[in-house]
C-alpha cells in the first residue's frame, strides 16, 4: 500500500512537470529517464543509486553529470525523505541536469559557418557564466550569455532563463543569475499545486474556462474540465524586486504574507508599498515594472533606485500559483485581507501588472538575478571610487616633466608595488558593489576558477545557504576554483533546509 501511494505521487508529479523531450518509465525498482543519446537510471535496491551513461558523449563530458547527480542524490537524502514528493522533486532535478548537460555537449559540437561569423558572435555575446571574469563587468556591454547559464528551475518554471529574459529592458544588463530554490519550498509549493489542481477538476468545465486565458485554449476543441484544471495550475513565471537587505529573508523563509511571522523569528513580516490590491504577497509579469519595488541599501539609504548613482539591484524570478485570479481595483481591496471572492484563489489589478497571494505556499523564489545599469556605469563608479582613495593609489614622483608621447612602462619594483596597492583598493571596494564583503585587504588575486553551479557556496548571499560558524570570516571569492564569486544566497538557500515529506 506504502509503495503503491509512492509510486501514484511520483508519477502524477513525472506528468505534470516532465519536460516533453525527455522520456522517462517508472516502476518497482526505479526510473529511467531517457533523452538522445543519454540515459540516467534510478534504482530502488538496498537503498536509492544513479548512473548515467551515453553512446555520444565523451567521458570527461559525462564525468561531471555523474557527479552532480550523485550530489542531488545526497542533497536528498539529507534534505528529506526519499519518499513522495521528495523522491519526485528529486527525479526531475536530475531530469534538469541530465538536460542541460546534453545540450551543452550538443552545443559544442556546433561548428562555425566561418571565422569571421564566429569572431563577430563573440565580439557580440556576454561572457561566459561558468567563468568568472570580473573585468567583463566593466568592458563588456552584453552581460552574461543567458545560453551559458544552468537552467535549474526549469522544471518548475517550464522556461529557460533565457526565454523568461526575452523582454529585459534594455538599460538593465544581467551580470549573474543564481538559482535558489529550496528542497523544502518546493516541496510545499508542489503540494500546493496538486491540491489546487484536484479542487479545479471538482469544478465545471464552464466555471474554468471563464478564468483561462482564450489565447490558452484550443479553437477546435472544448477543452476538458481536466485540462482546464491542469492550466490555472500551472505556475506562471513572475519577478519580485524588494529592498536588498531583505533578499536573503526570502531565500532562507520564501515569501510571507504581510502579518505572519516569518520562519521561526520572532519578526512579523511588514507592509512596505501600501498593500493597494490587498495585504498579500505581490509580484509581476513584467521585469520592468518590478524593477521599480527594487531599492539600494549600500549607501545606507532607503532610496527608490536611481540609475544615476546606483550600481546596481537584485530581483527574484518566481513561480506563482495564481489559479483562479480575480481582478480587483484599489477601492475594493485597499489593506484588506484575504481573498475578494469566495471562489477566487489570487488577486490581480486591472492593468495586470501585480498578481496578488494570499497563500505562501502559492510562490516560491526560483532564480536572484544580478543586474546593473550597463558596463559603461560600472566604469564609471569604480573611476569615481579610484578617484577618492588618494593615498590608496601612490603616484609617481615626477622630478622633471617628461614628454608624453613616447612614456614607457615603468616596472621597477617601487610602481609595481604601487600598482598592486591600486589593484587590491579597487577591488576592496569591488565587493560591496554587489559581489560580497571584504575584510580590509586580507585577500589576494590569484587567479579566475571555473563555476559550478552545484557547488556554489561564496559570494555576498551566500551566508544563507550554509550554516558557516563566521560567513565573512577571511572571506576570498577566489579560494575555490569551484565556488562562483557572484553568489549571494547559497548560505540561505540550504541552511536548515531538512523537511520531511508525509504521503497523504
Amino acid at each position: 500500500m506504502a509503495f503503491r501511494l509512492l509510486f501514484e505521487d511520483v508519477n502524477n508529479l513525472l506528468k505534470t512537470h516532465m519536460p516533453p523531450d525527455i522520456d522517462w518509465k517508472i516502476g518497482q525498482g526505479g526510473c529511467d529517464i531517457k533523452l538522445r543519446g543519454l540515459i540516467v537510471k534510478v534504482r530502488i535496491h538496498k537503498g536509492i543509486s544513479v548512473a548515467a551513461n551515453s553512446d555520444t558523449m565523451p567521458r570527461k563530458r559525462l564525468d561531471p553529470l555523474r557527479v552532480a547527480l550523485r550530489d542531488i542524490l545526497t542533497a536528498a537524502r539529507k534534505g528529506s525523505t526519499c519518499s513522495g514528493i521528495g523522491f519526485g522533486v528529486m527525479l526531475l532535478q536530475m531530469a534538469e541536469e541530465a538536460l542541460w548537460h546534453i545540450q551543452d555537449w550538443s552545443r559544442s559540437q556546433q561548428k562555425p559557418s566561418s571565422k569571421s561569423k564566429n569572431s563577430q558572435s563573440e565580439q557580440n555575446a556576454g561572457w561566459d557564466a561558468t567563468l568568472g571574469d570580473w573585468q567583463s563587468v566593466l568592458s563588456n556591454p552584453h552581460g552574461v550569455n543567458l545560453l551559458t547559464v544552468n537552467d535549474t528551475a526549469k522544471f518548475l518554471l517550464g522556461k529557460s532563463i533565457s526565454n523568461i529574459l526575452a523582454d529585459l529592458p534594455r538599460y538593465l544588463r544581467v551580470l549573474h543569475v543564481e538559482a535558489v530554490f529550496r528542497n523544502d519550498l518546493v516541496a510545499k509549493f508542489t503540494r500546493k499545486r496538486m491540491e489546487m489542481r484536484n479542487h479545479l477538476a471538482t469544478l465545471s468545465a464552464g466555471e474554468l474556462r471563464q478564468c483561462v486565458n482564450t489565447r490558452l485554449l484550443h479553437p477546435k476543441s472544448h477543452n476538458s474540465v481536466e485540462d482546464l484544471a491542469n492550466i490555472l495550475s500551472t505556475p506562471r513565471v513572475t519577478f519580485h524586486g524588494a529592498p536588498r537587505q531583505f533578499m536573503h529573508s526570502i531565500v532562507r523563509y520564501g515569501f510571507v504574507v504581510p502579518g505572519q511571522r516569518i520562519g521561526k523569528t520572532n519578526k512579523e513580516n511588514e507592509t512596505l508599498c501600501g498593500a493597494s490590491f490587498g495585504v498579500g504577497i505581490y509580484s509581476s509579469p513584467s521585469i520592468e515594472f518590478a524593477s521599480t519595488y527594487a531599492r539600494d541599501c549600500s549607501n545606507g539609504e532607503r532610496g527608490w533606485r536611481n540609475p544615476a548613482d546606483v550600481p546596481g539591484l537584485r530581483m527574484v524570478v518566481c513561480a506563482t500559483l495564481m489559479g483562479r485570479p480575480f481582478r480587483v481595483s484599489r477601492d475594493q481591496a485597499r489593506r484588506k485581507t484575504g481573498l475578494m471572492h469566495d471562489q477566487a484563489d489570487s488577486h490581480v489589478n486591472w492593468d495586470q501588472n501585480e498578481y496578488i497571494v494570499f497563500d505562501s505556499a502559492q510562490i516560491i523564489p526560483c532564480y536572484v538575478l544580478h543586474l546593473d545599469y550597463g558596463s559603461d556605469l560600472a566604469r564609471r563608479y569604480f573611476d569615481a571610487i579610484a578617484n577618492a582613495q588618494g593615498s590608496s593609489f601612490p603616484a609617481q614622483q615626477k622630478s622633471k616633466p617628461e614628454p608624453e608621447a613616447k612614456s614607457e612602462p615603468d616596472n621597477s619594483p617601487g610602481a609595481k608595488q604601487a600598482k598592486k596597492e591600486a589593484l587590491q583598493a579597487a577591488a576592496a571596494k569591488w565587493f560591496p558593489y554587489g559581489f560580497g564583503p571584504a575584510t580590509g585587504t586580507n585577500f589576494v588575486v590569484e587567479e579566475i576558477g571555473e563555476t559550478s553551479d552545484d557547488e556554489e557556496e561564496y559570494g555576498e548571499f551566500q551566508e544563507e545557504r550554509v550554516e558557516l560558524e563566521n560567513p565573512y570570516a577571511q572571506y576570498n571569492p577566489f579560494a575555490d576554483e569551484k565556488k562562483s564569486w557572484f553568489d549571494e544566497f547559497q548560505t540561505a538557500r540550504t541552511t536548515k533546509k531538512e523537511v520531511k515529506i508525509e504521503l497523504r
